[in-house]
This record gives C-alpha cells, structure tokens and sequence, in this order.
C-alpha cells in the first residue's frame, strides 16, 4: 500500500508538472520544485522502505500529496474557462524585437550593477577582501548597519530576470554577461544560493519558449539541466560550509570538493532532506506550539504591516517556529526550516491543509490571465519573477517567495508605468534609444 501511495502522489506531481507545461503555465517551476524536493525522493523511500519515520507518516504524507494535487486541479479547470487557457500562454515570451537596449533593460541593469559595486566595496572596507569573506562573517558584518542595501537583493535579482532574457534574445552581449556576472560576483560573496535563480529561470523559460510540446529530446534536456542544477545548489552548499574563500581553496583538491558534494546529494542532506521535516511534524500529529493556525497565510496578508505596530494580530516567522519543534527548543529565535510547501501547508492547517490546493489553483489562475494579457516587453520580466518565487515557495518558504513576487511585481509595473510616463515625449524618446 505504500508504495502504491508513494506511486499515486508521483504520478500526481508529474502529471501536473505536464499539464502546466501544456497549459502554458509559470506554475510548471512550482510543480517541477515540487517534484524535486519532495515527489520524487519521497517515492524513492517509498519503494526502497528505509524510513526515517513512522510507516503511517509516509502513507499520511503520499496522501495528503494526491488529495492537495486533486482539489489543485479541479480548481483550476473548473475556474478557468478552455478559451481563456488558449489565450493566456503566460509562458510566452512574446516578440522579440531588437531595438536597442529598453528603457526597462537599462534601469534594471543599472541597479543590479550599482548594488555589485557596493557589495565588493563593503567586502574590501569590513573584511580586507574577497578571499577573506564567508557566509557568516559576512551576515555578521552586515548586520552592524542601520540599513543594508542587502535586503534589497532578493527583490532586485528576482527583478533581472527579465532583463537577462531581453539581452539574450536580442543578443545583447555585454549585457547578458554583465547580469549573469553581477549574480555570480553576489553568490561567491555572501554564498546565498537563491541567487542562482535569476540566472537559471531565466535560461529555463528560454528554453520552454523553444520547446513547445514535451518529446524525447525536451526530457532528455530537462533531466540534464535538472541534474546539473541541483549538483550546482548542492556545490554552493558545500563552498558556504567550507568557510572563507582562502580555506575553501586550500583545503579543497576538486575531487575531494566532488566527493563531498555527490555524498550531500546522496545522503539526503540539503533540499533534498527537506520532507524529512515534514515526516517529523506527521510523526506527532502536528502537536506543536503554534502550528495548525494558517500562521503562514496570515502573516502573508499583513506582510505590509510591521510586527511592532501590527498590536500582536501579525503572526512571527512561522518559519521560525517550525524550526522551534523540530529542534525541541522553545527559546530558538534565529533559526528557520522549509519542510517543503507540503510540510508547510501541513504545519498551517494540519492534514486538512490539502484544501489549500483550491486557494493556489486559484491565484494561479488569475496570475497566468493577468500575465499573459501583458506586453511583450514586460511579460519576460513578469514570467521570471514568478518562476523566481515559485521555486522558492515549492521549497517550502511559502512567505518569502510571495512576498518577493508581490513587491517585485510591484516595482516592475510602476517602473515601466514611469517610464512610459517620463518618455512619453516620442522625440525624446528615440533620443534617449540611440543613446542606449
């Protein structure tokens, strides 16, 4: 019966993987996420019965996959009607045209560029260089200032995206290699992988533009590029645990490095250990302070209200609490787990949670027909924000990645209202493009 749930719940996560690629959907990273960091590994136990839990957890588990996915579904067929699918390929990266550089594009990347240059002077002035910089010096000297361009990272990278597709498409060399650089410079320095998604959806909805229908080559690219993609988080992993760049580089030879990062990937560690969380919190029927009350959600909905004035109605980091009972310690207030968004929407409302599946069938619903009504300069940017924090939230950091998608969203569509409004001067506007 196990493994004919753990079958189910696979066969489930593929087959909405595959519908969502049909239907032209960004949630396809959701769904492929997913798929990932849970529907596969939790089949692969499953099968191979080396639990690290209770037996019944990974029946609960299997089943709480199929119900989730079933009401997941039937939302989004039953709300989006077969004419608006057709009309609304969210997935679509439009016209390419090669005008110049956008308005849009320059901004972007002028940012992206401006916040590089002060992460590699703030590295120089606080650490005396690269070489001397690791994950935690450098959060522990960034948390000294009164405000830190830091925490706009996340939003303006979830942002660039669409300025990486834009200069690929319209072979705007340096510039593509100017972005992809500026993530790369910002991933060997603070070590933080979410990083890496603002070069890999942009790359993957370059090629979901290419591939319009799933065959034997589009499976054979797809494992490829998710095989390489995961060994790539799993390696970050291993370089931020090895400490400064200067240890890492005398302490590793690359196959030691290889070794180390084939046997995190192996023995479940990392993303793909995350459902173990998940068993835990199923193990004890959930019984933990704080937990079954939607805490996530709710903290969601008044991310725009600050703790301090929210009068106790804003819940704090369910992240942080989650982590509270997995580690058996109340007094925890740094720490933070992501049990994958199954474990997640399972600590919110207990095994009812399955229900949310209605709630996420329908925001992708209006997300996909907001998105695909766009134009064909700002879809791109649109697209690869969502695919940002759809990865993010597939990982089970629900409230992070929606609420990277709304402010990111947000400052994109008042960024290219702007500059419509400002170069609404045709003159000057084609002025401003032979510049460019």
């Amino acid at each position: 019966m196990l493994i004919l749930l753990g079958l189910l719940q696979l066969i489930a996560c593929i087959g909405l993987l595959v519908w969502e690629f049909n239907k032209r959907s960004a949630a396809v990273f959701f769904w492929g996420m997913l798929t990932i960091v849970f529907s596969f590994p939790h089949f692969i136990v499953s099968l191979a019965g080396n639990y690290s839990c209770k037996e019944s957890s990974i029946a609960t588990a299997s089943l709480f996959v199929i119900l989730f996915s079933g009401f997941y579904w039937l939302t989004r067929s039953v709300t989006l009607k077969p004419k608006n699918i057709a009309d609304c390929d969210s997935l679509s990266l439009g016209v390419n045209t090669a005008e110049g550089i956008k308005k849009l594009d320059f901004v972007v990347t002028f940012f992206v560029l401006a916040f590089v240059v002060w992460l590699l002077a703030f590295s120089k002035s606080s650490l005396g260089g690269l070489g001397n910089t690791s994950w935690g010096q450098f959060y522990r000297a960034t948390s000294s200032l009164g405000f830190s361009p830091l925490f706009l990272a996340p939003y303006l990278f979830a942002c660039s995206g669409g300025a990486v597709i834009n200069s690929v498409r319209s072979k705007r060399k340096l510039q593509s290699f100017l972005l992809i650089a500026c993530c790369l410079i910002y991933l060997f320095i603070t070590k933080n992988r979410v990083v890496m998604l603002a070069v890999a959806c942009p790359f993957c909805l370059l090629l979901i533009d290419r591939f319009k229908k799933i065959g034997l080559k589009q499976i054979i690219v797809a494992i490829c590029a998710v095989a390489f993609v995961v060994y790539l988080v799993y390696a970050v992993l291993i370089f931020r645990h090895a400490g400064t760049i200067d240890t890492f580089i005398s302490s590793f030879s690359f196959s030691d490095f290889n070794k180390k990062v084939l046997s995190a990937i192996l023995t479940g560690e990392g993303e793909l250990g995350l459902r173990n969380i998940f068993y835990y919190f199923i193990d004890f029927n959930n019984q933990f302070t704080g937990f079954g009350v939607g805490a996530t959600y709710l903290r969601v909905l008044l991310f725009w209200l600050p703790g301090s004035l929210s009068l106790g109605i804003k819940p704090d980091d369910f992240a942080i609490t989650m982590a509270s009972a997995y580690m058996g310690n109340p007094s925890n207030t740094a720490y933070s787990v992501h049990p994958t968004f199954f474990g997640d929407a399972y600590a919110n409302f207990g095994f009812m949670g399955f229900l949310v599946g209605i709630l996420w069938g329908a925001i992708f619903n209006v997300l996909d027909t907001y998105v695909g009504k766009k134009s064909d300069h700002l879809r791109p940017y649109l697209i690869s924000t969502l695919a940002f924090s759809f990865v993010i939230i597939g990982r089970g950091s629900v409230y992070n990645g929606a609420v990277i998608a709304v402010i990111s969203i947000s400052l994109l569509i008042f960024s290219n209202w702007l500059l419509d409004r400002f170069f609404q001067n045709n003159k000057v506007s084609k002025k401003i493009d032979r510049w460019l």
